[in-house]
C-alpha cells in the first residue's frame, strides 16, 4: 500500500491511498490502483497507513483522512477486500471523526484490529460489525503521559490466542526519571488488562519505540 501524491502538493483531493499486489515470483498480480475509502467530500487528503492479510486471504487496510476545507470530514478509515478483489460487505467504513494515526493487525480468525494514536481501540469482524465492548479506550496505568508512536513503525500485534499487544512511549512514570520509556501492553480478547502487563523498558536515556511483532 502507499499513498500517491500531486506534484507540489497543493492539491488536497489529489493524495489518495493506492493498492498493488504481486505474486512471489514478482510477476503483477493487481496493478496498482487508488482506493476509494468511502465518502465524496471534496478538499480531503487521505493517506495510507497499513495493510494486513487475513487467515483466509482477504485484505484489511487502514487510512488516515485530514479533511481542509469540509468540517467532520477527517478520521480513521477501514476497508476490506475478498479473495477475488471484491469489496467486503460493510466496507469501507469509518472508524473515528478526528485526523488520526491509526495501526493494523489481524488475528487468526479473521478480526481486524486498530489502535489510534489517542489510544482507541477498535475490534472489526469480517462481517464489518464492531466485536462486542469495541471500540474502547486501550487500557494503561493513571500515571504516566502514554503516547503511540506516529511514524509508520508495526506497533500492533495479535497472537495466536487472540490477544493484542502495543507498544509506545511513555513520560512521567516514578522509575523514567522524567525521561521517556517504552511500554509494551497486552490485552485479552475482551480489550482487559492481561496479568504482568504493561511492562516498560528501555536504557538510562530517551527511549522510543521501534516495532512489536508475534
Amino acid at each position: 500500500v502507499g499513498t500517491t501524491a500531486p506534484a507540489g502538493g497543493s492539491t488536497h483531493d489529489a493524495y489518495r491511498p493506492f493498492l498493488a499486489s504481486y505474486t512471489e515470483s514478482g510477476a503483477v498480480k493487481d496493478p496498482a490502483h487508488v482506493v476509494d475509502m468511502g465518502g465524496t467530500d471534496p478538499g480531503r487528503r487521505i493517506f495510507a497507513h497499513s495493510v494486513a492479510i487475513a487467515p483466509n486471504g482477504s485484505v484489511y487496510m487502514n487510512a488516515q483522512v485530514v479533511g481542509f476545507s469540509v468540517p467532520g470530514s477527517a478520521g480513521t478509515r477501514l476497508i476490506a477486500f475478498d479473495l477475488l478483489g471484491a469489496v467486503a460487505p460493510g466496507f469501507p467504513m469509518e472508524l473515528s471523526e478526528s485526523a488520526n494515526y491509526s495501526k493494523l493487525a489481524v488475528d487468526q480468525t479473521g478480526i481486524a484490529y486498530v489502535v489510534e494514536h489517542e489510544m482507541n481501540l477498535y475490534a472489526i469482524n469480517p462481517n464489518g460489525s464492531a466485536v462486542s465492548g469495541f471500540p474502547q479506550p486501550v487500557a494503561l496505568p493513571a500515571s504516566g503521559t502514554f503516547q503511540l508512536p506516529t511514524a509508520a513503525n508495526p506497533i500492533l500485534a495479535v497472537s495466536i490466542t487472540g490477544n493484542v499487544y502495543l507498544t509506545g512511549s511513555v513520560q512521567g512514570q516514578p522509575d523514567s526519571g522524567g525521561q521517556s520509556d517504552v511500554w509494551v501492553q497486552s490485552l485479552n480478547t475482551t480489550g482487559a488488562q492481561r496479568a504482568g502487563f504493561p511492562v516498560y523498558l528501555g536504557m538510562a536515556d530517551t527511549d522510543l519505540p521501534g516495532a512489536i511483532a508475534m
